[in-house]
């Protein structure tokens, strides 16, 4: 298994104070986080299934 499948996600911590801008943005970054875990969920899948084989 890939070490980096198997890393965290972890967000940057939200602007302290947060604008509304601010807040536009964090969301966007969140929604990226989980992308990219979502992505490597997938990959793990993958290669679980692979094994299988």
């Amino acid at each position: 298994m890939p070490a980096n499948l198997l890393i965290s996600c972890q967000p940057n911590l939200p602007p302290k104070p947060m604008t509304f801008g601010d807040s536009l943005k964090y969301n966007e970054h969140l929604l990226h986080v989980i992308e990219k875990c979502n992505a490597d969920k997938q990959a793990i899948r993958e290669i679980n299934n692979s094994d299988g084989n």
